[in-house]
């Protein structure tokens, strides 16, 4: 297994690199963006948080939860992809799953909305 593990790294070890690179180029957008979105919101008072810098921080969070994900995924299938895993199989599932827990939610957004 050992012996596995460094043919796989000799062989894509400049592959490997840029997809580190990409992936701490992308975290790094992603917080710069959040980051200023965050600060449009700020009314320059730092003794009242108003409603308007709470939603942007929740927004915030969620947005680098969601991009955090996406950017984890995006790794994992590139590595993967490298290695030799068919990842076709996993990202026809994934669009499935998806697409039922779209279907699953749509009835909570309702309920939300109403």
């Amino acid at each position: 297994m050992k012996e596995l593990v460094v043919n796989f790294l000799k062989l894509h070890s400049i592959e490997l690199i840029w997809i580190f690179i990409l992936f701490f180029l992308g975290k790094l957008i992603l917080s710069f963006i959040i980051r200023h979105l965050v600060k449009l919101s700020d009314d320059g008072d730092d003794s009242h948080t108003s409603q308007k810098e709470k939603r942007a921080h929740t927004l915030g969070q969620i947005i680098k939860s969601i991009g955090n994900v996406y950017i984890y995924s995006l790794i994992l299938f590139m590595v993967l992809n490298l290695s030799g895993v068919d990842i076709r199989p996993i990202l026809a599932s994934a669009g499935i799953i998806g697409l039922a827990v779209g279907f699953g939610a749509q009835s909570l957004v309702k309920d939300f909305v109403s």
